[in-house]
């Protein structure tokens, strides 16, 4: 969509085929040739700082891309260019969904944005949460009386 064309000869997402201008934020061009769907976990490094990242991608179309990327993904057969990025229009995009978990690419984010990376925890956000998830469990545990809890789940095995 942030590309210049989207072209749909087949009608894969759509009732027919289809070409259509797309935002033209970048310099791209996006096909759907037959229905493959890319749903796949992705790990690398933010091309800027070299810093770890990771995410998800879903989609359908396979782009094109004449822009600066973003990511360097690691795949079984190499790396790949990920995203597009322009940096004086303050512009990027990216079919990696999650990429907000990471630590390096929030800080990237928001000094890209803002201009200002010192108030940036360095949390990775899975951690964080399986953190949350422990507390809630120690609570749990501590505040029930599990002794009741054990003679009940033995009794009903009886």
């Amino acid at each position: 969509m942030m590309g210049t064309d989207l072209t749909d000869d087949e009608g894969i997402e759509g009732n027919g085929p289809s070409r259509l201008k797309g935002l033209g934020f970048f310099n791209n061009t996006t096909t759907w040739k037959g229905y493959r769907k890319s749903v796949r976990q992705s790990r690398g490094t933010l091309i800027r700082t070299g810093e770890d990242i990771h995410g998800y991608e879903i989609h359908m179309g396979e782009s094109d891309v004449n822009e600066k990327p973003l990511f360097k993904l690691q795949e079984f057969k190499g790396e790949r260019d990920e995203g597009s990025f322009r940096e004086g229009e303050k512009l990027f995009g990216t079919y990696l969904h999650g990429v907000f978990d990471a630590p390096a690419f929030r800080r990237f984010f928001l000094s890209f944005v803002l201009g200002n990376t010192t108030e940036v925890k360095n949390v990775d956000h899975s951690e964080m949460i399986e953190s949350e998830i422990q507390k809630l469990a120690d609570s749990f545990v501590a505040s029930m009386d599990m002794e009741m809890f054990k003679r009940l789940f033995t009794e009903e095995k009886q």
